[in-house]
């Protein structure tokens, strides 16, 4: 994945409030600090060095691929484990799509942590 493509893939992640995963735990799981999370991807103050580009981009492949899943302690605090066998975490739904600028419904069973697809938004700005 190129940084760009990396960019606006954890961009999708923060703009999603259906996920359960927070950025510390995302950060954690690319192996980077939170503050170096932060600065790259949400205040944009630094650029994605080579390291951290590989990191993320595992980071959102194992989460896509369901190889990772999040746990929660007794005192409620959670935390990632990977998985055994990977389980991709499916749902029913219904996306918008633009092709040849013809607006068309796509319907069927969609990955719930893949944040590589660009948004119906996204594809209208290009």
């Amino acid at each position: 994945m190129t940084k760009k493509e990396i960019r606006a893939a954890v961009e999708r992640f923060i703009a999603d409030e259906t996920t359960n995963m927070s950025e510390r735990l995302m950060a954690e799981l690319a192996g980077i600090s939170i503050d170096t999370f932060r600065n790259v991807f949400k205040h944009k103050t630094t650029d994605i060095t080579p390291t951290t580009q590989i990191r993320m981009e595992r980071a959102l492949k194992a989460l896509e691929n369901g190889e990772v899943s999040i746990y929660k302690r007794r005192d409620r605090t959670r935390y990632i484990a990977y998985r055994k066998e990977a389980k991709i975490p499916l749902n029913p739904g219904l996306r918008l799509t633009l092709k040849g600028g013809q607006v068309g419904l796509k319907v069927g069973m969609r990955n719930k942590n893949c944040y590589t697809e660009t948004t119906f938004k996204e594809e209208l700005e290009r």
